[in-house]
């Protein structure tokens, strides 16, 4: 059985990006996403938190937050962020955070920016880690797109 966490009480969990969040909340730009995405990934470099009585993603939050049209939108924009400088192990947190996105946002069309990058993302996964539940995510999500 998995214990819903109320997302108010996320704070308590997440030290870092509650901030940025609601800023991302008021305006879904590219901005704030980064600012978002950079305050989390520091705080937590694993893609989810187990504690005594419960896992999380550590993007429980955002994906809690941001849901239908108000997701695809916001997958777009992620799909924006400049990545190739990235280490590897932020990338796969980057990858995390499209595929949370992708689940959340009601739809099976790819945002146009996730397309323009899509082929790169892959590549650049598979060198990482061939067994990414991220881009496992993303591909089952997008069928033969991906």
């Amino acid at each position: 059985m998995c214990n819903v966490i109320p997302l108010e009480n996320m704070a308590a969990i997440f030290k870092h990006g509650n901030s940025e969040l609601r800023n991302l909340a008021r305006v879904a730009s590219l901005e704030n996403l980064v600012a978002y995405f950079d305050a989390r990934t520091a705080e937590w470099s694993e893609p989810i938190i187990s504690m005594e009585s419960f896992t999380v993603g550590i993007f429980y939050d955002l994906a809690q937050s941001f849901k239908g049209a108000a997701a695809f939108d916001l997958l777009g924009i992620a799909a924006s962020m400049r990545t190739e400088h990235v280490p590897d192990k932020k990338y796969m947190r980057y990858v995390d955070l499209l595929a949370e996105l992708a689940e959340n946002a009601d739809s099976t069309n790819m945002p146009r920016p996730l397309q323009r990058i899509w082929n790169d993302l892959i590549v650049r996964v598979e060198k990482i880690d061939a067994e990414s539940i991220g881009l496992e995510t993303l591909r089952k999500h997008y069928g033969s797109a991906g």
